[in-house]
């Protein structure tokens, strides 16, 4: 490829990160420090999947490509739909699958939404602690990230816009 990288196109300006009035949870525009709860993330243990539920197949490569090009080791899954990943979640409550690390959950989902998703997980009190990033596609609405935080989101994320700034978000789930 001469040196072009073909991540070109994917490339915009970084937002900032910031704190949601009241809240402790970080909420970011873009990678960089993300931060909930306490005052740093916790570290993701290495043997629990990092789970990301996107409708949009060319999200769900990009993102594995740049987590593959993260410091992370854990193992990845992705499900097309909010109702995949709450089959799965139901696996879990059952001992038969792994809780995951954190679950990376797209907005904009049709049939069933990503807060719809949110709201059906924050319901039940097994996965009360389950690390929840919402994940919009474009500008982040001011309305969507306080829904996001009072549905009960971990942190909140407009999706990186190039690789570099995708695997920089990863970088940071891995450093405690």
């Amino acid at each position: 490829m001469g040196g072009i990288d073909p991540w070109r196109r994917f490339q915009v300006p970084f937002h900032h990160t910031r704190r949601l009035r009241g809240g402790s949870a970080f909420f970011a525009r873009g990678s960089a420090t993300h931060q909930w709860g306490r005052r740093r993330m916790m570290k993701l243990a290495n043997d629990n999947h990092v789970v990301m539920v996107d409708d949009n197949d060319g999200d769900i490569v990009l993102a594995k490509v740049c987590f593959d090009r993260s410091e992370l080791t854990n193992p990845w899954l992705a499900f097309p739909s909010g109702e995949k990943l709450l089959e799965h979640l139901a696996g879990v409550k059952a001992d038969a699958a792994p809780m995951p690390a954190i679950v990376l959950l797209d907005i904009n989902m049709p049939q069933m939404s990503g807060f719809d998703v949110l709201i059906e997980i924050r319901k039940d009190s097994f996965f009360v602690d389950l690390p929840i990033f919402c994940m919009l596609t474009s500008s982040a609405a001011e309305r969507d990230i306080e829904k996001a935080s009072k549905l009960g989101a971990s942190g909140f994320v407009t999706k990186p816009g190039n690789l570099n700034d995708y695997v920089g978000f990863f970088n940071s789930l891995s450093r405690a």
